[in-house]
């Protein structure tokens, strides 16, 4: 995801994305949440920070530095029981039908070969009424506001872009 590293040190204004993000997932006690693409775990601590009474917390990425980076960090924060990485692909979940009671998936899908089959695959996981929350940014469309002119303009001229769809 585009924020994978906002704990430390805290980013007030990702800290309330995400925030928002988990109460849109309505997470309930004894909830069991994946988090498909999970990077370095960031999300996975906040989650339980937030909502401590949750059964547990997957996170899953495809890159196994990530998946170490994020052991490591789980190692120094306490070994947080309902917290676990796995290795693993989007694309093909390996875990059985209607397991998870919210999926998250954030910044993502772009990086999959196939997101169609992703979505398929969360949306076999997810148990009936359960809730998946995918998100994507369209960095073509974000406006950026700062006091820095000279950083505005920086941004500004390094991303211009336009794109015609038909």
């Amino acid at each position: 995801m585009a924020q994978e590293r906002f704990l430390n040190p805290p980013m007030p204004d990702v800290l309330a994305q995400w925030k928002f993000y988990f109460e849109q997932l309505n997470v309930q006690p004894d909830d069991v949440v994946l988090d498909v693409g999970c990077n370095t775990g960031d999300t996975e601590h906040f989650l339980i920070n937030m909502y401590p009474f949750v059964k547990k917390v997957i996170g899953l990425d495809a890159d196994i530095k990530r998946i170490q980076a994020a052991i490591e960090t789980w190692k120094l924060r306490g070994k947080q029981g309902n917290i676990e990485f796995l290795v693993g692909d989007g694309m093909a979940l390996p875990f059985p039908d209607h397991y998870f009671d919210k999926v998250i998936c954030a910044e993502t899908l772009e990086w999959m070969k196939d997101p169609k089959a992703a979505i398929a695959e969360i949306k076999r996981v997810l148990k009936p009424n359960g809730i998946a929350l995918i998100q994507h940014t369209d960095w073509d469309q974000t406006v950026y506001t700062t006091s820095d002119v000279q950083a505005s303009w920086l941004y500004k001229s390094r991303s211009s872009s336009i794109h015609a769809y038909k």
